[in-house]
């Protein structure tokens, strides 16, 4: 199967399907270590670590290369570039990168993991709504 080449979106090479957060997205640094729960009504974006619960039923998490993640994820699409032990449950899509790496389940009704990829879980398709 041939290789997908990369989109080239504003000067950047971005891997195909791979979503950007809204300009209202609400970010994590890289400097911060949180514990919790992340609920709300608008993208995130974690550059840092994280451990705890994320619900974003309606909105996208994006976990960047540096970012390290011990979190259940419930979300509209999740796009995974960092660390993440955890399930994720997705009612679009989710997207793991080539920096992806993962340990734990994901459903949703599309998922995308690229070449490089790490991942140990099951993965479970669901239509959306279901």
């Amino acid at each position: 199967m041939p290789k997908a080449v990369p989109r080239i979106e504003n000067d950047k090479e971005t891997e195909p399907g791979k979503e950007a957060p809204s300009e209202k997205a609400s970010v994590l640094g890289t400097r911060l270590v949180c514990k919790g729960e992340i609920s709300g009504e608008e993208d995130v974006v974690i550059y840092g670590a994280f451990t705890g619960n994320v619900s974003l039923k309606n909105h996208s998490l994006f976990v960047n290369p540096e970012a390290v993640v011990e979190a259940e994820i419930s979300a509209a699409n999740v796009s995974l570039s960092g660390s993440l032990v955890g399930n994720i449950r997705a009612s679009g899509k989710v997207f793991l990168s080539s920096t992806a790496k993962m340990k734990g389940d994901i459903v949703a009704s599309k998922i995308v993991i690229w070449d490089g990829a790490q991942f140990r879980g099951t993965i479970k398709m669901e239509k959306a709504g279901s």
